[in-house]
């Protein structure tokens, strides 16, 4: 576990194309984007952060999408998406508030993401 991160990620994995979020140790988002949902496209944008903290909720891709970010030092919680209901219930839903959202409680406390 990396108890000195700065940098927490929030990832919503999507079949084509990933968004994510960057929050730093203030909370304060320093990065909304998106990526290709591939090997390549995770390790490029994750290669160049330092070790952070990242989540992402179960799913299709959460499994080998988590494998290429532990490989570079970065802990990952895999989040369990029944027991968000800040997510599944948000009147705002989409994949950009996911991916805050998750930031936002991987930064708070990675308990609540019940991984």
């Amino acid at each position: 576990m990396i108890k000195d991160s700065t940098i927490f990620v929030g990832l919503d994995l999507g079949d084509k194309t990933s968004e994510i979020c960057i929050l730093d140790e203030e909370g304060e988002v320093v990065e909304e984007s998106r990526v290709p949902t591939i090997t390549t496209g995770l390790k490029r944008r994750f290669s160049c952060l330092p070790s952070c903290r990242a989540a992402m909720e179960v799913g299709t891709h959460s499994r080998w999408a988590s494998q290429p970010l532990k490989e570079m030092g970065h802990e990952v919680l895999v989040a369990n998406a029944r027991k968000l209901r800040l997510i599944y219930e948000n009147a705002h839903k989409g994949d950009g508030a996911d991916a805050e959202y998750l930031a936002w409680l991987v930064r708070l406390d990675p308990k609540l993401l019940s991984p």
